[in-house]
């Protein structure tokens, strides 16, 4: 493991090498700074540092517990550098529990101060292991907790770990466990508001704390793996991997179909007619998370694509209708007018009973043709029940150009609002 720091900054490389419960030096250079931290089955033991101001002798002498006699005295009597406690020790300049704490102080200053680095070189050696008779007594996620808190006052590295157009989601418990971490009220408040999909910028208003806070308590949340990402590409797939199996997923996608072709919204969704718009947000991310067509590129995934995208496009109509005040208000008002309930989708009921390997998500939201007829006729039928929040599929006749402005005009509006899972799906179409 080696490279440059920018996507990847200190809590992003400790994190990798807990949970995998790496042994060996995470060397890293800033300028003609080397610090250097120890890790034994994934955590931290250990950091050394080439600055003058971080050494233990420095740290003895500015506070006055040894003279620099007495310091110069016990490096001739210890021989090595990472002796130079123990002697002191032996000569009674300090007792040993303060030297251990003074060591393990010094260790850790070390390590926090790395979490300010946005640019350096990086490289973990396997083969290299600490041997100094003083080590860290806390855990990977306890230091990640601490780092990021601090750090994550410096936006470019907010940015980096939690971005603003972000959504989290509670992680699995995996590597390092959860429990080991010394969580804040605030952290553990927070994370127990977080029991689905929620965009970061919501979660100062779920949680009732400052933005500026929430950001900051989110940031510490990811980074020592409490929250994870939703969209990381990387842990999704190991999702995939680790724990859904192809049949089952097979047969809940095919239940899902059958389930939606009679279900009005609000029942795709799976929120109340009473659901806020950050309700139906969190709902439809969560729903993101484990349908969306782009999780699944494996060859042995290529046969449930086509089902994926017609499921997956219910899933963005329902979102878009129910996230639009003006389209909401007008669909609960057919929902009461009929009775409370919503016309079934004639297009989801065909994908679930004929041929549904067939379809794609491209017959069920290409854009409608343009003319003047079809202008009147939608006028016409404004006040109708049915609600379209999608435009309905174009005539044979409709020009690849047509559907690709129409594509570009919807994701750049989607974009703009920030709703950036419709809009990726519907630049895709361009």
């Amino acid at each position: 493991m080696q490279g440059q720091l920018g996507e990847k900054l200190i809590p992003h490389l400790i994190r990798e090498i807990a949970d995998k419960s790496g042994s060996g030096l995470l060397r890293v250079s800033h300028g003609k700074a080397i610090k250097a931290v120890f890790f034994e089955n994934g955590s931290p033991v250990f950091a050394i540092s080439n600055l003058s101001t971080e050494q233990l002798e420095h740290k003895l002498i500015k506070e006055g517990l040894a003279t620099y006699e007495q310091v110069e005295q016990a490096k001739q009597r210890a021989g090595k550098a990472n002796r130079l406690g123990s002697a002191l020790v032996e000569m009674r300049v300090l007792p040993d529990v303060q030297m251990r704490n003074l060591v393990r102080t010094e260790v850790r200053n070390i390590i926090m101060s790395m979490f300010d680095w946005t640019e350096g070189e990086y490289a973990f050696d396997e083969r290299i292991r600490a041997a100094h008779e003083v080590t860290l007594d806390c855990s990977a996620t306890d230091l990640l907790l601490e780092g990021t808190r601090r750090a994550a006052a410096n936006p470019q590295i907010a940015d980096t770990v939690a971005p603003e157009n972000a959504v989290v989601v509670a992680a699995k418990v995996r590597g390092t466990p959860l429990d080991s971490g010394r969580l804040t009220p605030v952290e553990s408040y927070v994370l127990s508001r977080i029991d689905s999909a929620v965009p970061l910028s919501e979660v100062g208003s779920l949680s009732g704390i400052p933005e500026d806070e929430a950001r900051r308590t989110v940031c510490a949340l990811v980074a020592a793996g409490f929250l994870k990402l939703v969209g990381n590409e990387t842990e999704d797939a190991e999702l995939v991997e680790d724990g859904e199996d192809l049949k089952l997923l097979r047969d809940e996608i095919s239940r899902k179909l059958h389930f939606f072709a009679n279900a009005d919204y609000y029942e795709v969704l799976g929120v109340t007619r009473q659901a806020s718009s950050a309700a139906i947000k969190a709902a439809y991310y969560q729903l993101a998370k484990k349908f969306h067509p782009d999780r699944y590129r494996q060859q042995e995934h290529a046969a449930l694509r086509p089902r994926l995208e017609a499921l997956f496009s219910r899933i963005s109509q329902a979102y878009e209708t129910l996230t639009e005040p003006a389209q909401r208000a007008a669909y609960d008002d057919h929902i009461k007018k009929s009775g409370g309930k919503a016309p079934p989708s004639e297009a989801l009921i065909t994908e679930s009973r004929v041929q549904p390997e067939r379809r794609s998500l491209s017959q069920d939201a290409a854009p409608p043709v343009a003319d003047a007829k079809s202008n009147g006729a939608a006028q016409a039928v404004a006040h109708e029940p049915a609600v379209r929040e999608i435009p309905q599929p174009p005539a044979q006749t409709a020009s690849p150009a047509a559907s690709a402005e129409h594509y570009y005009k919807q994701g750049r509006a989607r974009y703009d609002r920030k709703e950036y899972h419709v809009a990726v799906h519907l630049l895709k179409k361009r």
